[in-house]
């Protein structure tokens, strides 16, 4: 049976506990864990990211990307195994626009990821390339 107040309305305090009780939390899919792997060739650094960058590995996706620029070639990232990418992630390569602006940045993305980042405005800031990075072994 419904509690209702005056004017027909549900009270207040209802209404809170109908909005906590359907917050939504975060749960991360075991299966899809973020793995970051490296790959250096004479001409660039490669970071191929497999699975999800969210908040849990945005740190390790952040200090990958940053340990494959330290070796003074451009660093590409290839999103093409990549299969969820959450604001944290489309954080990290805002914060790693000064790479680009040194011409040492790509990012590889297959059509549904590049299609967010036309959204968020990121290929005005880093080079963003749709389909398979040029070189991988």
């Amino acid at each position: 049976m419904k509690h209702i107040g005056h004017r027909g309305r549900t009270p207040s305090c209802t209404r809170r506990r109908m909005r906590y009780d359907c917050r939504m939390t975060y749960k991360p899919n075991p299966a899809n864990l973020g793995a970051f792997i490296q790959q250096s060739t004479d001409a660039a650094e490669f970071v191929h990211v497999y699975g999800d960058v969210d908040m849990i590995n945005e740190g390790e996706f952040r200090d990958s990307i940053l340990r494959a620029s330290t070796a003074q070639r451009p660093v590409i990232v290839d999103l093409t195994k990549c299969t969820f990418i959450c604001s944290r992630g489309l954080h990290v390569l805002f914060e790693l626009r000064d790479l680009q602006e040194k011409g040492a940045l790509s990012v590889v993305a297959p059509s549904h990821i590049a299609r967010l980042f036309n959204i968020v405005g990121l290929p005005e800031m880093v080079d963003v390339r749709d389909g398979a990075p040029q070189a991988t072994a």
